[in-house]
């Protein structure tokens, strides 16, 4: 746990969602053994809350699960505000749609836009504030990319083609022998996985139950290692959370140490985030979700965004090797299993026409970025379910609507 102080909006909520016996009980130790183990239900289920259970999951990771701080520095950097706002009216699927409209129907409790350095656009809703630290879900995927830019920067890696098994030598006679670290980058390493969100049974709520217990370390890992091989690697790309949480074990072997610290030191703290962020982690006191789950306010995803646009370099410094971004950014991946092409790279996905790149995760989370516009978006969402079609489609139409309007 970070000890990050609840959000005071959800504490009274939370007490009762922690479980109604707490302040009623005769029996106090009874009362928080209940309520711990309704914390673990209801992460192990994280991805079939509803309602206003879901927001205070969202807004509250750290309560759910063991997290590790990724602490901001002594500086912030100044991110201004543009002196006006665009009005921002479009069309989509038979009818017009303002922001407010927008933010309703897709359920967004927090809104960023920033072209060439300054915001133009900032909304909160569902409680949402900018202080408030809000779940990445699969974001993250982008960020343990980064950091393994940063890792070949400085040395602890030495390139994307190097074995798996260089670093975690655990995995030699698994279905991860064989594999380069290009290959978990690209989603290809070729490991069976069913990344079913809505099936109880899945690998990825498997994964999910067992960082819900918290006191299961090395559990996560043996259960990556354990995973049969379904295809060759560098092959084909299918989308696992299990590969991006491996390379984040890459990583955090070949630095020596957790995941968060690194993160502080290389980007947040250059990068002059105002607010401490948190990662989720395997279990108490191991490694990072390389997957998923990084907690931060809207305007630090907004300077992540920034960081990305300006080549990997912070405060003047080059923090990923140069070109990383546009390497990474690359569509590179292999084909699908079922011939079709895959519009992926190294952890982001990518938008061929027009040129641009996004870091996604389950119920609306994106992080969208336009080079050519140097135009960004943030949006934290609570969607009903972790994939919407038509959800889907409306935030694609508002990211075009937005570039057309700050052309």
């Amino acid at each position: 746990m970070t000890g990050v102080p609840i959000d005071r909006r959800d504490a009274v909520h939370m007490l009762a969602w922690l479980g109604a016996g707490l302040t009623a009980s005769a029996m106090p130790g009874r009362s928080w053994a209940r309520a711990t183990d309704d914390m673990s239900r209801d992460a192990a289920k994280l991805l079939f809350l509803e309602g206003d259970a879901q927001i205070r999951a969202f807004r509250n990771m750290d309560r759910l699960f063991a997290t590790r701080p990724i602490r901001r520095g002594g500086v912030t950097a100044s991110l201004p505000r543009a002196p006006t706002e665009p009005e921002l009216v479009f069309s989509h699927d038979g009818r017009d749609w303002t922001l407010a409209q927008f933010m309703a129907f897709n359920r967004v409790a927090s809104l960023v836009a920033v072209h060439k350095g300054r915001i133009v656009l900032e909304r909160y809703a569902l409680g949402n504030d900018a202080a408030t630290r809000w779940t990445s879900f699969s974001m993250a995927k982008s960020v343990t990319s980064l950091l393994v830019g940063a890792a070949i920067a400085d040395g602890h890696i030495g390139a994307v083609t190097d074995p798996v098994v260089r670093y975690l030598p655990a995995l030699r006679g698994t279905a991860f022998d064989g594999t380069i670290i290009r290959d978990l980058l690209r989603m290809s390493s070729g490991i069976r996985w069913s990344e079913n969100y809505l099936d109880p049974a899945s690998d990825v709520n498997r994964l999910l139950g067992l960082s819900a217990a918290r006191d299961r370390k090395g559990q996560f890992f043996a259960h990556l290692a354990s995973l049969p091989r379904a295809y060759p690697p560098g092959t084909v790309h299918q989308y696992k959370t299990g590969e991006s949480c491996m390379l984040g074990e890459v990583v955090a072997a070949a630095i020596g140490g957790p995941l968060s610290p690194y993160l502080s030191e290389r980007i947040w703290q250059p990068m002059g985030m105002e607010a401490d962020a948190y990662w989720v982690c395997n279990a108490e006191g191991d490694t990072e979700w390389g997957g998923g789950c990084i907690s931060a306010t809207a305007r630090d995803v907004a300077r992540l965004g920034l960081f990305c646009l300006n080549d990997g370099i912070a405060a003047g410094r080059r923090i990923l090797p140069a070109g990383w971004m546009a390497e990474s950014t690359q569509p590179s991946a292999p084909h699908k299993a079922n011939g079709g092409v895959s519009d992926y790279g190294y952890q982001w996905w990518i938008q061929r026409t027009p040129a641009s790149y996004r870091a996604e995760g389950v119920f609306g989370q994106l992080l969208h970025i336009d080079p050519a516009a140097d135009l960004l978006l943030v949006l934290q969402s609570a969607w009903p379910r972790p994939s919407e079609a038509p959800r889907d489609a409306l935030n694609a139409a508002f990211v075009g609507a937005l570039a057309k309007v700050m052309a």
